[in-house]
């Protein structure tokens, strides 16, 4: 169980229909004092929990092409997530809520973002391992900048028949959690309110890879503490509930 900084909510529930996936990005610097505002982020989740560190790099953009695919273009800004403790499904869990989190706080200060796995196809782990000096996992990163084509586009996202067929809340609050963004767009859970709580249920349940379900489930459960006003995240067994 973690309840969530108040520092990184603050006005982040506006920024959910203002935030989606950017893949070209412009070589228009960042200034320093936005830079220390990210930094500031950063710090309040690493000193926050002990299972992973976010780390911000630099002049970064040839570890997100080993393989000569250039999923991201134009990207040299680049945040990593480092895992310290292999607790998991709750690491998984707490890298999507907490980093989406931080997704939406850095749109609030007006940066574009993409989450990225794929290990040896969209990044290169073992280039970052090299640059950050360390052999823990890294199963994410997140490219950031200011894009070519700022206009915001809405992918597709599933029916509530098909992702949340017992939902009973009002049609705003379960947009805010549909927004939530997933590998591929799977969206590889569903969700229910309860008892003024969100379940959210991975549709598989294994822990074989850090771009599993249960990481997708994070990012979805920041969307429910915005949208319901709530901040705590309990993972069970099946589940995560936030309450």
């Amino acid at each position: 169980m973690f309840v969530v900084p108040d520092s990184l909510l603050l006005d982040a529930a506006q920024q959910i229909n203002n935030r989606c996936s950017w893949r070209r990005y412009t070589s228009a610097q960042i200034s320093q004092q936005l830079l220390e505002q990210l930094d500031d982020l950063i710090t309040i989740i690493n000193q926050y929990q002990q299972n992973f560190k976010i780390i911000r790099l630099t002049e970064a953009g040839n570890l997100l092409s080993p393989l000569y695919v250039q999923v991201i273009r134009g990207a040299t800004n680049v945040i990593v997530f480092e895992v310290l403790n292999e607790n998991r499904p709750l690491v998984d869990i707490q890298m999507g809520c907490l980093g989406e989190l931080l997704v939406l706080q850095m749109t609030r200060l007006g940066l574009s973002t993409v989450w990225l796995g794929g290990d040896k196809f969209c990044f290169s782990s073992s280039d970052i391992k090299k640059r950050v000096g360390t052999q823990n996992s890294i199963p994410i990163c997140i490219p950031f900048g200011y894009p070519v084509d700022p206009k915001v586009d809405i992918r597709k996202r599933k029916s509530k028949k098909d992702i949340a067929p017992e939902w009973t809340g009002s049609e705003e609050v379960f947009q805010l959690i549909n927004r939530a963004p997933s590998a591929v767009n799977k969206q590889p859970y569903q969700f229910q309110l309860k008892d003024n709580k969100i379940y959210i249920t991975p549709k598989d349940k294994s822990t074989n890879e850090y771009m599993s379900n249960w990481l997708d489930s994070g990012i979805a459960a920041s969307h429910a503490l915005l949208a319901m006003n709530l901040k705590q995240v309990s993972v069970a067994q099946n589940e995560v509930i936030i309450e």
